[in-house]
């Protein structure tokens, strides 16, 4: 395909643009060259029957050779909104935004890169020249997601924070019981087959987990106690159960899907490999005397119905 140059910052344009672009009129100057915002606004006027551009583009640091490639329907509105984004300081890709303001917008060029005109194929053509070209200010490796794209600390800081409290768009909602009732019978009977579930294990295996080579401060670690306890104590408001009762019809169900489960060997062996020595949650701990009198008390009760049931009373 024939590109002729034309606007600011080396834009580049088919011939078949070029000659209808001319025939819109000359832009104005500014700091000597043809301003491409004003050039691709006239473009995309509804006027003199210009047809818009898709396909795919590329942005290229002339300076350093380092290039950016997306695809859109409508290449030049999709240029005007970079450019835009760009020159205020607000566009989305940071490798992109920061060569902007270091270099200056007149070092960059736009390039239309191939024409396509069957947009279910846009991705698949964008994705062709990601994989040939590895472009340097592509953030996400695949075409039309953000997949691959890793966050730095600072950044998930500010993401959080700016969802938290009343800035989040649920704050201060909640679900109605009609809703919770259609999620849950949307959610019943659905179950992840073995291969998915090895795939969502190894995503999140070793290196892959999140957490992976951090440590929990001493501070954070008894934030989460205190949090967990208030949660798991019977009558606290933050217990998960607070203010609800299981039905009979319920408990009965609960019953009858325990009856008979027992773990195999193996299983049993991981368990009790759990929760030796250190890694038992008791490790070095003592009752004291009165939960050990507790403890007594409860045993008692609880065995003393047990005869009782059976009619073992004497």
């Amino acid at each position: 395909m024939t590109m002729q140059a034309c606007g600011f910052g080396g834009l580049l344009l088919s011939g078949s643009h070029h000659a209808q672009l001319h025939n819109l009129g000359t832009a104005p100057l500014i700091g000597g060259l043809a301003s491409s915002v004003t050039c691709l606004h006239m473009m995309t006027e509804p006027m003199g029957g210009v047809a818009m551009s898709s396909g795919i583009y590329q942005i290229e640091n002339q300076v350093n050779g380092k290039r950016y490639i997306g695809s859109s329907v409508n290449i030049e509105s999709r240029w005007s909104v970079h450019l835009a984004l760009l020159r205020h300081g607000k566009h989305d890709n940071q490798h992109l935004q920061r060569a902007f303001d270091k270099y200056g917008e007149s070092a960059f060029a736009f390039t239309i890169l191939e024409d396509v005109e069957e947009f279910s194929q846009l991705i698949e053509c964008e994705q062709h020249y990601l994989d040939t070209s590895s472009p340097e200010y592509n953030i996400a490796p695949t075409a039309g997601s953000s997949i691959g794209v890793r966050h730095n600390e600072e950044t998930r800081r500010k993401m959080s924070e700016a969802k938290c409290g009343e800035r989040n768009p649920f704050f201060g909602k909640h679900h109605s019981a009609e809703l919770l009732r259609k999620l849950h019978e949307g959610r019943r009977g659905r179950h992840h087959s073995d291969e998915s579930k090895q795939k969502m294990s190894a995503a999140t295996s070793g290196e892959q987990h999140h957490y992976y080579g951090k440590h929990l401060s001493e501070e954070h670690k008894r934030k989460i106690s205190k949090a967990l306890k208030a949660r798991w104590t019977q009558g606290s408001e933050r217990h998960h159960m607070y203010g609800t009762h299981l039905s009979e019809e319920i408990r009965q169900k609960i019953s009858d899907a325990l009856k008979g489960k027992q773990a195999n060997a193996e299983t049993r062996k991981r368990m009790r490999e759990a929760q030796k020595g250190k890694r038992n949650n008791f490790y070095g701990k003592r009752h004291s005397v009165a939960t050990r009198q507790k403890i007594s008390a409860s045993l008692k009760a609880y065995w003393a119905q047990k005869r009782k049931e059976r009619g073992d009373v004497p």
